[in-house]
């Protein structure tokens, strides 16, 4: 190696690369799509909106937004932030510092 060259091996394949893409192209394993097909599918996929560019909504299998909000936590009134800030007030005049390791 001279100077100014970098010494960089080649990556090796390993199984946590393997699990990797196991992972992320799991529905394409499962459908059975090669990287071969996948030309063919942008191909066809291109000449599809090339002859009719407008959209066409697809049919969804959940609704995405009430998922979404499911895991949302509601937002609290400012009585209600107030009360819980009183609260954890008594409880540190009270038992000191209890209630901080309740609250982690």
């Amino acid at each position: 190696m001279t100077r100014g060259e970098k010494s960089r091996q080649p990556f090796p394949f390993n199984l946590q690369c393997a699990c990797r893409f196991k992972k992320q192209f799991s529905t394409y394993l499962a459908d059975d799509v090669g990287s071969a097909d996948i030309e063919e599918i942008y191909t066809n996929a291109y000449a599809a909106i090339r002859e009719d560019p407008t959209f066409k909504p697809t049919e969804k299998t959940k609704d995405w937004a009430a998922e979404t909000k499911k895991h949302m936590t509601p937002r609290l009134t400012r009585e209600q932030r107030l009360q819980n800030i009183a609260a954890k007030i008594e409880a540190f005049k009270a038992g000191g510092d209890a209630a901080a390791d309740d609250d982690e």
